[in-house]
């Protein structure tokens, strides 16, 4: 079963810079999604929230905030999102 899911997130703890690269990266590779905000991504996978909040925590200092929320049908959006985004 695929799995819509909200993934938002801060890096406060040290490097944040460097960190919010692989951070996406590891997103990108739990299934297909967008990530067309800052700091949030909505992505479809086989796995579920808990399984991926614990497969992200190892790119995550203790200071670091997460947040992974499955998502019901339904979305809206500003215009001001890029056309990429929106499709």
């Amino acid at each position: 079963m695929m799995n819509t899911l909200l993934i938002t997130y801060d890096l406060i703890g040290k490097e944040p810079a460097s960190r919010y690269t692989k951070l996406q990266e590891a997103i990108g590779k739990l299934g297909e999604g967008w990530m067309c905000l800052q700091s949030v991504a909505v992505i479809n996978t086989t796995l579920n929230h808990v399984q991926v909040r614990d497969t992200l925590l190892k790119y995550l200092d203790s200071n670091d905030k997460l947040l992974v929320v499955t998502l019901a049908k339904g979305a809206a959006w500003t215009t001001s999102l890029d056309r990429n985004c929106a499709e």
